[in-house]
């Protein structure tokens, strides 16, 4: 293939050659009969003549007028273009859609392994020409409702022949009256599937008068109906989204429709809606769906985008029921056991093999899963298919079994690679004796303990490993054969009294969270082997009942270290467990654990009322307990704010705070990502509802902490209701890296030549008006805070940790390693600082380092992006990649030689920049952000101007360049951290905020006045989201608030724009006109 390439790339686009048997199907009606028997050469030569229509399938002249009105504007006679396709062969194939099932963008989205940059070096006339030639027989696509493999099994499913010969996307496009390769007409093909977003079949069903519009010839397809009519937001793609109910239920999205941000509310859906979590119509519980265990590993199997696709795709084919079917735990007893002896014969055919799951040359594993079997064969070996299920490599296996001659013939037969533990000839195991002599054959230091007759759920294991690792012991959750919740860990009382977290005694919301527990009693266990081992020898000979987990479970958390429930490692019971099991548990523990029990809390007084739990239990009341309220819940694949907060979380309990962190707005589809990425006896709360029943709930907590001024807005009316006893503290950086709004506009005013202070402290005390509820505001850095300091709040800065595991006297990669820039800075939304700042480096900073490195030199986007966020245009400015995700920032700073970080805007420390100097990456950074992050030039960072692009790259190349250069600031930078955290700088600072808000010791300050200082540099102006524009300041603060300089009246003539423009989702500062008429150049 790769031979051909040059040959296909040379060749003209097949967008760009005129199909004659095409275009005499497509105008057929509107063809004079002498016009349709002519040529294909005549036909072209008309159409040269008058270039109204399309000349191919793969350019639709219509809707692209249609869809770039700007063009429109511009063609005609004694115009700049004659046709839609003349602009689009010139100029549009650069960044335009030429048909409505193809986008640009889309393409390079979909397909990161292609790079535009390198695509036109071999020739390539854009990415359509690729995509046609080439990416068409490779099944790639470049549309949301253009999927290969779907059309392809639709077409297959149905009898529909397909050329081998053409591409699936060149033979949807035929047109229904057109005859192609082989005699197959078109309209076969038309009418097919391409997408679990839109059903052809249910739209001519629901919709027969498109049917007639498609017979006389003015629309291909459905599809074609549905992507181009001019009415969108009128009909309906498929039977579980209603446009009418979607755009009743939601009208923020009829406002956006309104501004043009979206065609209609399916288009919003498909865009926002789906990650948002709402409900595609009344029927569908899409949240309900998200939440089932299995979901995550059920989609990144089907490689669909997203949630709304699995479930169309698993109710067409049956997978998933329409609605829940209720069944009795003892029929789901008997299905359950139904299902393993189906499954004997299969495994005697094909055993279960596990040899492969650790090297054989020595190594040693990273898990080792113990099957506790008391001899049925049955269960012992639907344990192990299902655990042969989990996604993980290098895990011992073990079956441990009290067993019989009979198990152990049937598990030598039905697995291959399983270390296999049976009592000597005449012996017996006790239940505990059965685990030790497990753990004695486990080759790891990590262990997990799993009775036989309980299966793994998918992806169950992966979150107990993470805890593993993390140095934890405890057990996972346990579902019944009728997947209700039989145990979530327990709770031990001071008499020996156990009582099941279940749903008879716990909401059932609280039950999928992690925590920590007094005991487990039954289906699954972890620990790491030497306190496992410790522990068994603590228990000895004990007896267990045929259920030891009790007694274990006391035996590990007698030693001080609590026990951790992880709510994503779930298995299920083949069959439910004895009613009596607790009770003889609570013999054995009053037996053996006296000392033990008497540090339990005495037991409520009816029998039947719920445990405590969280803030409520009598351990934690001891203990001083923080609610932190976010926006959404931190997860730290969402940048350094998110990531610093979790560091965080782990110097407040290593002061003893019991911490519970809730978002307000729920993170749909990372349940697991969610847990994993906290300390196991962190409470998360993943979307809280209602606020005021919420803190009502959580009454008890000692203090509440806010992340943002969004969120104290957003609760301020609960707390005045409320009256709640906590003290609060604001922290006005947000999770997306964001400090004061009021501070980030200020600082774009003043990058497009306004420097305006007195309207700054104008704005904060806006934003600020809130904080009066709050005991203390906390800032990360000191401009931010000293403003406050002045503004009379009580103020305090609290900086960022460097990471543990990057601060190590290890050197790291050297200069010469190394290549490429790694961008550091998160794009959260569109127009904000981190986009801002790529924005400019692209425009501004990289040309003038192509011009010393070549345009090869490779850009990595290490940050967060979000992925609504369009920044694949940005490719084609050199070889950046990264734009389509997000890369794990650790391992491109292990391979970048200098971290970059152009921020103009920025109004927060930056955690990624944290992390890159704890990494000994050199860094070069604006004046503005260096300030922020209180770094010197030439010590810790290189400083280029943010408002020169040439300087800002001459400082990149000093580092590229220079191995001596780039060796000093390396070891400043990783100085810089080390002292830091030597330090415990970050302690004290929080440490000090703590003890004020707690003991309520004001802090000192003395207030200053702010006064309006002139500009004393000119910038390049800065990029502001789009919005309205926001009223003048009140009529109290005009004291304070000087009129803007150069402010007019009046309107600038509005630019006809032939391209659409580079600078993706932004929009120019106000004050533009004015620096433009002063002679500043517009970038370009």
């Amino acid at each position: 293939m790769a031979a051909c390439l040059p040959d296909l790339s040379a060749s003209p686009p097949l967008w760009e050659a005129f199909d004659g048997g095409w275009f005499r199907a497509r105008y057929r009606p509107v063809l004079s009969p002498s016009e349709a028997q002519e040529s294909d050469e005549a036909l072209q030569a008309a159409w040269q003549r008058e270039p109204t229509r399309s000349p191919n399938r793969y350019f639709d002249e219509v809707w692209y007028l249609r869809r770039y009105p700007n063009v429109r504007r511009e063609v005609g006679k004694d115009r700049i273009f004659e046709s839609g396709f003349q602009h689009y062969r010139e100029v549009g194939y650069q960044r335009c859609a030429p048909h409505w099932l193809f986008s640009e963008a889309d393409y390079w989205g979909r397909n990161p392994d292609l790079v535009p940059l390198q695509l036109a070096k071999e020739g390539w006339r854009n990415g359509y020409d690729h995509f046609l030639k080439l990416g068409d027989f490779q099944e790639r696509s470049g549309h949301a409702f253009f999927s290969p493999q779907i059309f392809l099994q639709d077409c297959l499913k149905h009898g529909v022949t397909i050329d081998l010969e053409q591409g699936l996307f060149t033979q949807f496009l035929a047109w229904p009256s057109q005859e192609e390769a082989g005699g197959k007409a078109g309209a076969e093909l038309s009418q097919r599937r391409t997408s679990w977003y839109f059903n052809p079949q249910w739209y001519l069903e629901r919709y027969p008068e498109v049917a007639q519009l498609i017979a006389e010839g003015r629309y291909h397809s459905p599809l074609h109906h549905y992507l181009t009519n001019e009415t969108p937001a009128a009909f309906d793609p498929d039977p579980d989204f209603s446009e009418k109910w979607y755009l009743e239920t939601f009208p923020d999205v009829q406002e956006a429709i309104f501004q043009g941000a979206f065609r209609n509310g399916f288009a919003h859906f498909l865009q926002a809606g789906v990650r948002e979590g709402r409900p595609p119509c009344p029927a569908v519980d899409l949240q309900a769906f998200i939440q089932q265990p299995s979901f995550p590993v059920r989609l990144a199997r089907s490689g669909l985008a997203d949630a709304f696709a699995l479930w169309v795709r698993e109710r067409e084919e049956g997978d998933v029921p329409a609605t829940r079917v209720e069944i009795s735990p003892a029929a789901a007893q008997a299905l359950a056991v139904r299902q393993a002896e189906v499954l004997m014969p299969t495994v005697a055919r094909s055993p279960l093999v596990f040899r492969d799951w650790f090297p054989s040359h020595g190594a040693r594993p990273a898990l080792s899963v113990i099957v506790l079997s008391q001899g049925d064969y049955l269960s012992t070996v639907a344990s192990l298919a299902a655990l042969k299920e989990q996604d993980l490599r290098n895990v011992q296996v073990i079956v441990a079994s009290a067993g019989n001659r009979a198990e152990k013939e049937v598990l030598a037969a039905t697995t291959r690679g399983v270390t296999l533990v049976y009592p000597p000839v005449g012996g017996v195991h006790s239940p505990l004796g059965l685990i030790k002599a497990g753990t004695e054959q486990a080759l790891s230091d990590n262990l997990v303990l799993l009775q036989a007759g309980y299966r793994f759920f998918p992806d169950a294991l992966a979150p107990i490993f993470r805890a593993l690792e993390r140095g934890e012991s405890g057990g996972g959750r346990v579902l019944g054969p009728d997947l209700q919740v039989l145990e979530a860990g327990a709770s031990l009382w001071r008499d020996g009294h156990i009582t099941p977290r279940n749903r008879e005694t716990l909401p059932e919301e609280e039950l999928t969270l992690p925590g920590t527990v007094d005991l487990f009693c039954q289906g699954v266990m972890f620990a790491p082997k030497a306190r496992l081992s410790q522990a068994l020898e603590r228990a000895g000979q004990m007896w267990a009942g045929e259920y030891p987990f009790p007694l274990l479970s006391a035996a590990l958390a007698e030693s001080g270290q609590a026990l951790s429930y992880v709510a994503d490692g779930v298995v299920q019971a083949m069959v439910l467990p004895p009613e009596n099991l607790p009770a003889e548990a609570s013999e054995a523990i009053r037996a053996y654990f006296p000392l033990f029990l008497s540090r339990q809390p005495l037991q409520p007084a009816a029998r039947d009322s719920s445990p405590p739990t969280g803030a409520h239990h009598p351990h934690v009341r001891k203990r001083r307990s923080m609610l932190i309220l976010c926006e959404q819940l931190p997860q730290s694949l969402k940048g350094g704010s998110s990531r610093k907060l979790l560091r965080r979380l782990r110097l407040l309990q290593a002061d003893g705070w019991a911490v519970e962190v809730a978002g307000l707005n729920p993170v749909t589809g990372q349940g697991l990502a969610k847990a994993l990425d906290f300390p196991g006896n962190v409470r998360l709360y993943d979307g809280i509802g209602s606020v005021q029943d919420f803190l009502q709930s959580r009454k008890d907590v000692s203090l509440v902490w806010f992340c943002g001024t969004a969120a104290v807005e957003r609760a301020a009316p609960a707390l005045q209701a409320l009256g709640l006893e906590a003290r609060c503290v604001l922290e006005t950086e947000n999770l997306k890296g964001q400090g004061l709004q009021a501070m980030e506009d200020y600082l774009r005013r003043r990058v497009g030549l306004q420097d305006d202070r007195a309207r700054l402290a104008v704005e904060t005390r806006a934003e600020l008006h809130n904080a009066w509820l709050c005991q203390a505001v906390v800032c990360s850095d000191r401009e931010q805070t000293t403003l406050l300091q002045q503004l009379g709040y009580d103020a305090f800065q609290l900086e960022d940790v460097p990471p543990e595991t990057e601060v190590s006297p290890a050197q790291p990669v050297g200069w010469e390693a190394r290549d490429g820039l790694l961008f550091a800075l998160p794009v959260h939304e569109a127009g904000d600082a981190g986009h801002d700042a790529l924005n400019w480096f692209c425009l501004e900073v990289l040309p003038h380092l192509q011009k010393v490195l070549g345009r090869e030199v490779p850009v990595y986007i290490g940050s967060y992006r979000n992925p609504t966020v369009a920044l694949e245009d940005y490719g084609r400015f050199g070889a950046i990649t990264g734009l389509q995700g997000t890369a794990l920032p650790e391992e491109l700073l292990k391979r970048c030689r200098v971290v970059i970080a152009p921020g103009r805007v920025v109004s927060a420390q930056v955690g990624e920049l944290v992390e890159a100097a704890s990494a000994g990456v050199p860094i070069v950074t604006t004046p503005q952000l260096a300030q922020r992050m209180g770094w010197e030039a030439e010590r810790e960072c290189k400083i280029g101007s943010q408002d020169e692009g040439a300087d800002f790259a001459r400082k990149i190349l000093a580092l590229y360049q220079d191995e001596r250069e780039w060796q000093a600031l390396s070891a400043g930078a990783r100085r810089w951290a080390r002292d830091r955290k030597a330090s415990q700088t970050v302690t004290r600072q929080l440490e000090t905020v703590l003890a004020t808000v707690m003991e309520q010791k004001p802090s000192p300050r003395q207030a200053l006045a702010v006064t309006p200082a002139p500009a004393e540099r000119a910038f390049a102006p800065a990029p502001l989201r789009l919005g309205k524009k926001q009223p003048s300041a009140p009529a109290e603060s005009q004291a304070l608030a000087a009129e803007l300089p150069g402010e007019q009246e009046g309107e600038i003539e509005e630019e006809v724009e032939i391209i659409p423009p580079r600078r993706l989702g932004v929009s120019l500062a106000e004050g533009w006109q004015n620096g433009r008429a002063a002679g500043k150049k517009k970038p370009s």
